[in-house]
């Protein structure tokens, strides 16, 4: 469903068959944002065999808790920036990455405990109520899109001297 389910999923199986300690999953999602001028959304989830399958006794979730990264790449925004004269008061592109550093294992397991089990993830796609499934799993991830809408909002509606301050504003 989402690419967050989708890079969990692929580490719980990469750590099961490889015997590895921790990996390292990266998925790029080209077309996801294209009417906005994004280049790319994207996912990298880092997992330790202890997250996925030695879950904490007592709260259920995870051990340790990683950090990962959403992203939106290379998003084509036109607005005013520069100190030159010949640089105010005409629109420039300029191109905007943003990345969210987030747990997003125990948000993805708290709306839908079995998010990471292939199998499971099989069965929801394939039933009826897959919307119902795909909403729960967006619940527990960020929305590229409003990412996406924010950064543009913001670099849109300055009129800026240098990209630095207009990154400092973004962040």
């Amino acid at each position: 469903f989402t690419i967050e389910a989708m890079a969990d999923c692929i580490a719980r199986e990469v750590l099961a068959q490889s015997g590895a300690p921790q990996v390292t999953v990266l998925i790029d999602k080209p077309d996801a944002l294209r009417k906005r001028g994004v280049r790319t959304a994207a996912c990298e989830v880092t997992r330790t065999w202890d997250q996925v399958f030695a879950p904490d006794m007592a709260g259920g979730g995870c051990a340790v808790t990683a950090v990962d990264r959403v992203m939106t790449l290379d998003q084509a925004v036109h607005c005013e920036v520069g100190c030159r004269p010949e640089e105010r008061g005409r629109l420039q592109e300029v191109r905007i990455s943003v990345t969210v550093w987030d747990s997003l294992r125990p948000n993805l397991l708290a709306v839908q405990p079995d998010f990471d089990d292939l199998s499971a993830q099989k069965v929801k796609a394939a039933s009826a109520e897959w919307r119902a499934h795909a909403a729960l799993q967006l619940a527990g991830t960020h929305n590229n899109a409003l990412l996406a809408k924010t950064a543009q909002r913001v670099a849109e509606e300055g009129r800026w001297f240098t990209i630095e301050a207009m990154a400092d504003a973004l962040a």
